[in-house]
């Protein structure tokens, strides 16, 4: 049972692994505001936020494990906003500011 759930896992990565397309791949700031905002007609649209909502936490979650609070130079805001909107907001306007200075 353990060989098969392992095979089976493995199966499963590696085919996530090759569907990845290319504008999955983020290299600054501006490629990650393109995925977080979608345009409405995207047919991909709700997996491009959804990566971008995974991208978001995980980089926040790893700022947050690694780096000691005294330290820290982002806070959430109050009151608290969620995922959708950090995605909609920060991530676009980011986005824009690294756009603009290239």
């Amino acid at each position: 049972m353990r060989i098969a759930l392992v095979a089976a896992s493995l199966v499963l990565a590696a085919s996530a692994q090759a569907a990845a397309p290319e504008h999955y791949r983020l290299h600054t700031a501006a490629d990650l505001a393109r995925v977080c905002a979608p345009p409405a007609s995207d047919s991909d649209g709700a997996t491009a936020v959804a990566f971008c909502h995974g991208v978001l936490a995980g980089a926040y979650g790893y700022f947050a494990s690694s780096t000691p609070a005294a330290d820290r130079f982002v806070c959430p805001p109050t009151p608290a906003v969620n995922r959708a909107q950090v995605a909609s907001n920060e991530g676009v306007q980011a986005g824009k500011q690294q756009a603009q200075k290239n």
